[in-house]
């Protein structure tokens, strides 16, 4: 039995021209006409195991057998399969490569150690029961029937294991070059050269194995599976080749395609018709081969640590991540996407803003860029500032962007005419910057190793520094709702810092657990929490954050960005929450993206996401229902206030009010728990300040509403808040 075999059924002031900016628009397939997509359908981690050291994985039943390198040999229970258990585990000689599975016996490739092999009748006690010396450093093994075929520096080995406790080499056969792993199928071995090349070798005879053909192909083969007359090998650098061995010894190149990515590189091969699954350092790659003439890469999932390994049960992938153990992903759907269209030759895209229909997007290369989103599928460069170097953060202030550049600048950008920005102002600041947040009148810089920069906005064409804490020593991603600023420091987590005075800014909490990208959300602050996922604050009193949940979060994000009932976390790729319970977020899914995941910004109808080494990607938003909401405080950027209603419970009415930051269309309505609109309160433009509306606890119709829960929903401009209220008799 191969090691990867299916176990179960596949369940600027200087604007640059555009032609230089190289903006490229693609879409990716056909129109679509879906406004949403639910996100827990996307391929998606769904679980992990700390399974420590996994590099190879078979799986055999409820069990997953791993050769773990310099950690030997485990053994894992899949009796929940999104939950792997360490059941099993013994040492080894050297260091173990690939590992098979026959019966109750497992074969390890210990380098050095030769091949292994241990009795697993017993998984939570392996026993090792016979080492077979090799004459070189084992690499790869397979399995079939009474034989085991083991690959070595100069050739391949076949070890009678008709009885595994007495196994013997019987046959040998010299190949030029390193071999990294071989397939058997029909008395034929198919043999992965590291230096390019398909290896054919007859084993009909166990004794007398007999080298009968080879092909050369492009880059260092590192894996190899045999389907019928289809060989798939992946190399390292290249991709996935298939070849045709209908004649063994004339072996022919069918297809290729090259999936890998600048610093990227492919460790390991799976393979379950129509698909193939590649381990990369970024995580698994999910190919689409029904046409073996062009294969192509279908999807993508990121994981926080790549993946060395990986093995197929039917809708479920194990991913082997040495260190970070086993991720299991789910990968019933690998043909669904969410990506849309990307925006940008492939660059370092920084960040992304979006307000109403413009986008504001930075990059190392191209500066700022300022898109019409009117077809948001199809962004059109309005404009672009290259005055920058390396733009890569970008916020708004009124008719104002502002930008902080890894060239140790400040910069004030008027987008008054989105079609003719202009540099009105600049500060200079003396190291890095690692975040930018704006809110009020200042802007709040983190700036390398000398801490929170407070720059005053009264007068932007002359933006003034006007204070600095220094006790955050290592400023990063940021957030701030004034006088409240809350940062990421990357050497003592989260930082909380009273800017009320903005020439003495201080540090007045913090919190050494968090560590990483940060948003608010109401009195709620989520952060990613490093070993802790995402965690969740209570900053009602900022002063005094209180945890209030930590949440598994099968990846890292470099921004966290909510939107309505759900949070966006760019990590690899781009993971959303469902905010049903805004103290509870619960994990949906995670959709493919390119490059290094950066920032993220929400439209009505889109998700825009900048990837360093990418593009500006666009995706579908993730579905999700008005009934995902309750009473949590919700802030967002339209508003400055919760949504409240007083009286509540309330009978006969109650008074909803809102305060709005700036003068914006405004849609405030009545839904029951099912998710039906009961009634609509306001929908006209509202100007900013201070609104009151009644609910007099009537539906649209005149009638009164029964007793019970409603959830009222105000949408004001881009943004959305929500409040449960209770109608009594």
């Amino acid at each position: 039995m191969h090691r990867s075999t299916v176990t179960g059924a596949f369940r600027l002031s200087i604007l640059v021209p555009l032609a230089v900016a190289a903006i490229l628009l693609l879409n990716l397939g056909p129109a679509r006409a879906e406004d949403c997509i639910d996100y827990g359908t996307l391929p998606h981690i769904i679980g992990h195991g700390d399974i420590f050291g996994a590099r190879d994985l078979v799986l055999a039943g409820d069990l997953a057998y791993a050769a773990c390198g310099d950690y030997g040999f485990r053994i894992a229970d899949l009796s929940d399969p999104s939950a792997p258990e360490l059941l099993g585990y013994a040492a080894t000689t050297d260091y173990t490569d690939d590992v098979d599975v026959e019966g109750s016996y497992a074969y390890l490739a210990d380098r050095n150690g030769g091949v292994q092999i241990f009795d697993v009748s017993d998984g939570a006690h392996p026993s090792l029961v016979r080492t077979v010396p090799t004459p070189g450093a084992t690499f790869g093994l397979a399995v079939e029937g009474d034989y085991a075929y083991v690959t070595y520096y100069s050739g391949l080995l076949v070890v009678d294991a008709s009885n595994p406790p007495t196994a013997t080499v019987v046959g040998s056969v010299p190949l030029a070059g390193w071999h990294r792993d071989v397939a058997v199928e029909g008395g034929i071995a198919y043999v992965a050269g590291w230096q390019a090349d398909l290896l054919v070798v007859d084993v009909s005879t166990p004794t007398a194995p007999d080298s009968i053909g080879a092909l050369a192909l492009p880059g260092e083969v590192c894996d190899v599976e045999v389907r019928g007359t289809r060989v798939y090998l992946a190399t390292a650098s290249d991709g996935l080749h298939i070849v045709d061995v209908s004649t063994p010894s004339s072996p022919v190149l069918l297809g290729s395609v090259d999936t890998v990515e600048e610093f990227t590189y492919i460790q390991r091969l799976a393979v379950s018709e129509p698909y193939a699954f590649l381990a990369t350092d970024a995580g698994l790659q999910i190919l689409d081969v029904r046409d073996p003439a062009a294969p192509f890469l279908a999807t993508e999932v990121g994981t926080a640590f790549g993946s060395l390994g990986v093995a197929i049960d039917g809708d479920l992938a194990f991913a082997a991540a040495d260190g970070a153990g086993i991720s299991v992903i789910d990968v019933a759907n690998p043909d669904l996407s969410a990506r849309t269209a990307i925006a940008f030759a492939p660059e370092w895209v920084t960040d992304v803003v979006v307000r109403d229909s413009l986008a504001y997007v930075t990059s190392l290369d191209s500066g700022l860029t300022i898109f019409d989103l009117t077809d948001p599928d199809a962004p059109e460069a309005l404009a672009s500032i290259g005055a920058f170097s390396s733009a890569a953060f970008v916020a708004l202030y009124g008719t104002y962007a502002i930008v902080a550049d890894w060239s140790t600048n400040l910069q004030v950008v008027d987008v008054s005419d989105p079609e003719n920005p202009e540099i009105v102002g600049s500060f200079g600041l003396p190291e890095l910057p690692g975040g930018l947040a704006v809110d009020d009148d200042y802007a709040f810089v983190s700036v390398d190793w000398w801490g929170v920069f407070v720059i005053d906005l009264h007068d932007p064409e002359n933006p003034e520094h006007v204070g600095t804490t220094t006790d955050v020593e290592y400023p990063a991603q940021i957030t701030a709702r004034y006088p409240w600023v809350f940062v990421h420091d990357a050497w003592n987590g989260l930082a909380i810092v009273d800017a009320s005075d903005p020439t003495q800014p201080s540090v007045v909490a913090t919190s050494y657990d968090a560590a990483g990208a940060l948003t608010l959300n109401g009195n709620l602050l989520y952060m990613t929490g490093g070993s802790h996922g995402l965690m969740v604050f209570d900053v009602t009193d900022p002063t005094s954050p209180a945890v209030v949940s930590d949440v598994d979060f099968p990846a890292g994000a470099d921004r966290l960005v909510v939107d309505g009932s759900t949070l966006y976390a760019p990590g690899p790729g781009l993971h959303v929450f469902d905010l049903t319970d805004p103290e509870a977020p619960a994990y949906v899914g995670a959709a493919a993206s390119d490059g290094t995941p950066r920032s993220v910004a929400v439209s009505e109808s889109r998700v825009y996401q900048a990837a360093a080494e990418g593009h500006l990607e666009i995706f579908l938003p993730h579905c999700s229902t008005v009934s995902a909401v309750d009473d949590s405080p919700i802030l967002p950027r339209a508003l400055l206030s919760q949504v409240g209603a007083r009286p509540n419970p309330f009978a006969p009415q109650t008074s909803v009010s809102f305060v709005l930051q700036r003068e914006c269309p405004v849609d405030l309505s009545v839904f029951d728990i099912s998710g039906r609109r009961v009634a609509n309160l306001v929908h006209e433009n509202r100007s900013a300040g201070s609104h009151i509306a009644l609910w007099d606890g009537r539906d649209a119709s005149g009638r009164e509403v029964a007793a019970g829960a409603y959830f009222l929903r105000l949408a004001a401009g881009e943004t959305v808040a929500t409040k449960k209220v209770v109608r009594i008799r």
